[in-house]
C-alpha cells in the first residue's frame, strides 16, 4: 500500500496506474474519486466478498457503481468545523446558525482572550475545506452544481454565501496563518486558546493525544442568513480499493474482510475514531458524532456532493492567496469558474 501527502495522493496514484505500476490495496475518496477510478477501470470489484453482506446499506451505498461493490468504507463522518465545546460553555454561546450569529460568537471568544478561530493553511487541502462545506449548502437550494456541470452558473451567483463565512473566519483567527498545517493544527487546537477550527473530526485521534482532556464538538457553518442552509456535511471519505492489475488479488479481498469482520472491525475503527460502517460494529458513538446528529435530526444535513476534484484543489490554492490579498474576490471566482469549464471539457 502506497502513503503519500493528502494533496498529491491522488495524482501520484493516476500517474502510477497509467505507468501500469502494479500494486495491490490503496485508498480513494469515495465521492470524489472512486467514480473516475472505476470509470476508467483501475478497481477489482468486491461482490463475491463479505463486505456485500456485512456493510451498512448506507455505506455500501456510497462505494457501488452499476451494481458492483468497489471497495471497504473506513472513514464515515459528519462534519463541517471543530469547536471548543468547553470554552463554549464557559462563556455561555453555542455554535451559529446564521454569519450574524457568528459574527456575535466571535466577539465573545474575543472578549474572553481566546482567539474565535485557528486557521492552519500551511497545506493548501486546508482552506480547500471551505469549497465543498459552501457548494454543498447552496446546492442543496439552487442546484448550483448541476447548473456548472451544464455550464450555465457561475461562481459569482453564489459570491456573498461563498466568501461571508471565509471573510468572518479570516478577520478572526490567528494572523501567522502558514505556520500550521493539519498535524501541527491540532496540537495548537488542544491548547484551548481557540474557539473554532475548520476542520473534520478525522483529526480527533490527533488532538486527544495531544491534550486527552480536551472537550471538543463538530458544528455546521452559516453560509447566510437562512438556518436551514447551515448544514452538516455527511461523507464517507477514505476507502480501501484493491487495484484491477494486483497480482495478489485473492489475498487483498482477504484483508479487507479481516479488517470488517467481528473480530477485528470493533477495535480498529473505535481506535482510529472512525464511525461504525458494518454490522459486525457495536461500539457507542463519540460526542462530537452526537453533535451531528442533531443536524441531521432537524434534516439540515446533505450528503457530500460531487465535486470535480479539479475544482477543489484548485480553491485551496487561491484561498491560499486570498488569505495572503494575493488575489481579488473576482479573482478567485474567476479561476473557479475557469477550472470547472476545463473539468466540463475533458469529461463532458
Amino acid at each position: 500500500m502506497y502513503y503519500y501527502p493528502s494533496d498529491q495522493y491522488g495524482q501520484i496514484i493516476k500517474s502510477k496506474l497509467a505507468a501500469e505500476d502494479v500494486f495491490d490495496l490503496f485508498q480513494l475518496h469515495a465521492s470524489n474519486e472512486l467514480p473516475e477510478f472505476v470509470e476508467g477501470g483501475f478497481i477489482e470489484p468486491l461482490n463475491e466478498t463479505t463486505l456485500i453482506d456485512v456493510l451498512y446499506d448506507g455505506s455500501k451505498a456510497s462505494v457501488t457503481f452499476d451494481g458492483n461493490l468497489y471497495g471497504l468504507p473506513l472513514e464515515s463522518m459528519n462534519w463541517a468545523m471543530l469547536y471548543n465545546k468547553q470554552l463554549f460553555d464557559e462563556l455561555g454561546i453555542k455554535p451559529a446558525d446564521t454569519l450574524s450569529e457568528l459574527k456575535e460568537v466571535s466577539q465573545k471568544i474575543k472578549d474572553a482572550g481566546k482567539t474565535p478561530f485557528l486557521i492552519s493553511y500551511q497545506e493548501s487541502w486546508i482552506p480547500q475545506l471551505f469549497l465543498p462545506l459552501i457548494v454543498g449548502s447552496v446546492d442543496s437550494k439552487n442546484g448550483f452544481i448541476d447548473k456548472m456541470n451544464a455550464g450555465k452558473s457561475s461562481f459569482s451567483d453564489i459570491k456573498n454565501d461563498f466568501f461571508g463565512v471565509i471573510d468572518i473566519v479570516h478577520a478572526n483567527g490567528n494572523v501567522k496563518a502558514f505556520e500550521f498545517g493539519g498535524t501541527s493544527g491540532c496540537a495548537e487546537f488542544a491548547t484551548g486558546n481557540y474557539g473554532m477550527w475548520i476542520m473534520g473530526p478525522w483529526f480527533a485521534e490527533t488532538i486527544l493525544d495531544v491534550n486527552k482532556d480536551m472537550k471538543f464538538g463538530v458544528a455546521a457553518i452559516p453560509v447566510n442568513e437562512n438556518k436551514e442552509l447551515t448544514q452538516i456535511m455527511q461523507a464517507i471519505t477514505t476507502t480501501l480499493v484493491i487495484s484491477k492489475k494486483s497480482e495478489n488479488k485473492a489475498l487483498a479481498k482477504a484483508f479487507l474482510e479481516y479488517l470488517i469482520s467481528a473480530e477485528v472491525a470493533n477495535q480498529f475503527y473505535e481506535e482510529l475514531k472512525f464511525n461504525p460502517v458494518a454490522k459486525t460494529q457495536n461500539f457507542d458513538v463519540y460526542p462530537w458524532v452526537e453533535d451531528s446528529i442533531k443536524y441531521i435530526e432537524e434534516r439540515r444535513s446533505y450528503t457530500e456532493k460531487k465535486i470535480p476534484q479539479s475544482v477543489k484543489d484548485e480553491s485551496g490554492i487561491l484561498l491560499q492567496e486570498y488569505y495572503s490579498k494575493k488575489k481579488t474576490k473576482d479573482e478567485v471566482l474567476s479561476a473557479l469558474d475557469k477550472e470547472w469549464e476545463t473539468y466540463n471539457k475533458v469529461n463532458r
